[in-house]
């Protein structure tokens, strides 16, 4: 987490007393096959590029810069997709509220 998501060992730390923390540690062993899949390098812009899906890119303001720089990549190689980012708010750590009010205005227009 402090490594792959750029998370302090604090926020870690914190999250291990939260009671989401048993289910995330019951699908840990599949990170190491995330990992293989995405990789470290940039996203692979060709093949998001063949998808013409209309899509809404989120990040959150608050979330580490890599996270935010790869979600506005992606937003970028998809052919239409329409980035947001939500203030206030960290990856894996997003107000229910927020979320549905950028759903919203993405889907209804």
């Amino acid at each position: 987490m402090t490594k792959g998501a750029d998370l302090p060992a604090e926020a870690v730390d914190s999250m291990r007393s939260r009671p989401f923390w048993a289910a995330m540690e019951a699908v840990a062993h599949t990170l190491a096959y995330e990992a293989a899949v995405v990789g470290r390098g940039p996203v692979p812009a060709d093949r998001l590029a063949c998808v013409y899906v209309p899509t809404l890119v989120l990040a959150g303001a608050d979330s580490s810069p890599r996270m935010r720089d790869a979600a506005k990549a992606v937003a970028e190689a998809l052919p239409d997709a329409r980035f947001r980012s939500l203030a206030g708010q960290a990856h894996g750590q997003v107000d229910p509220a927020a979320f549905a009010s950028a759903l919203s205005a993405f889907f209804l227009g």
